[in-house]
């Protein structure tokens, strides 16, 4: 294959510088043209420079194709006439100016638009959460499905989260309130902040509070009815729930005959107490007295702690020696929470 060529003809041999250039230049076009040629035994450079137009004419004889870029014949194609086939698969259609294409599972061509990588798909709230370590493993997620703790949609300001409910993901507002600065904690709308008690051993009990404060009062007018010289009486009654507790009495005694002679008097308190101890105890406290007085006389318990791992009942215990009369018990029997 050839471009076409025109050469100059030699007028004459015997002006030999003229001819000399002419039968030169004649040459160097030649030369030039071949330059332009294909080679058939692949001799450089030997690759087209323009379009190859082969004007209706066939090429004959290809080998089978053995790569992508070889030109297929129509034998190649009959081997599909027995069942073969040629998937050919399209980009999804849609997609805006921006997106990329993203693959939706593992199975092949299973792919979409997207505007950022992530999955498709998702609601208002919620999260991108991983599902394993592999790379661009993501789904969409609730936030309390995820592990995570949901917060309320409004709080207190410092207030501290607990919990809302038993699946550890659903966070409230509380009224404990905790300083920025010192820490120090505060109850929102005031009030103190009631402090759970403690068994022995710091072992938690399950009911009441710090302070909490247990009392029966008797008056004179609703007086107990006394009996003289008995081993001791329950007077005044108190039910506790478990924990520790500082007990405190104050009893008293009164002729409500206005005539009775005392002679003595005995009182004590404690868990389940009916009878004054012979001799007084830590607990307990005793008075003798053997002058008319028809008054009476109060007593007050120094007070001590009990321990109610499960709560129980305390009484005020009285025994009081008196003549000539009538006589009532009467005072104050109480608790106060320690622990």
């Amino acid at each position: 294959m050839s471009d076409k060529i025109t050469l100059a003809t030699v007028g004459s041999l015997i002006d030999a510088t003229t001819a000399a250039n002419t039968i030169n230049s004649n040459f160097a076009t030649i030369e030039i043209n071949s330059n332009n040629n294909l080679s058939r035994d692949g001799t450089q450079p030997n690759t087209m420079l323009a379009p190859l137009d082969m004007n209706s004419n066939k090429i004959i004889n290809l080998p089978a194709p053995s790569s992508a870029n070889e030109p297929i014949r129509v034998t190649d194609l009959n081997t599909f006439a027995g069942g073969g086939t040629i998937t050919v698969q399209p980009l999804p259609s849609g997609g805006t100016t921006g997106q990329v294409l993203a693959k939706n599972s593992v199975t092949n061509f299973d792919a979409s638009w997207n505007s950022s990588g992530m999955p498709t798909g998702g609601t208002v709230n919620q999260i991108l959460k991983k599902n394993s370590s592999t790379d661009y493993d993501t789904s969409w997620a609730n936030p309390n499905s995820a592990g995570l703790i949901a917060a309320p949609v409004s709080s207190t300001d410092k207030a501290a989260v607990r919990f809302n409910g038993t699946s550890g993901t659903s966070g409230q507002n509380s009224a404990l309130i905790i300083a920025d600065t010192t820490g120090a904690l505060s109850r929102s709308g005031g009030g103190g902040i009631p402090i759970q008690g403690m068994g022995s051993n710091a072992a938690a009990v399950a009911a009441g509070n710090i302070g909490e404060y247990i009392s029966n009062q008797i008056s004179i007018a609703g007086g107990f009815s006394l009996t003289s010289g008995s081993g001791g009486q329950v007077w005044n009654t108190i039910t506790l729930t478990a924990g520790t507790w500082l007990l405190l009495c104050q009893s008293g005694v009164y002729s409500s005959s206005g005539t009775a002679t005392f002679t003595h008097m005995h009182s004590g308190m404690g868990v389940g107490m009916t009878s004054i101890p012979t001799s007084p105890t830590f607990g307990t406290a005793a008075m003798h007295v053997t002058s008319n007085n028809p008054n009476g006389w109060i007593i007050v318990n120094n007070p001590y702690p009990v321990y109610l791992p499960s709560g129980g009942t305390v009484n005020a215990c009285l025994t009081s020696d008196f003549t000539g009369g009538t006589a009532i018990a009467y005072g104050t029997l109480a608790a106060l929470r320690i622990a």
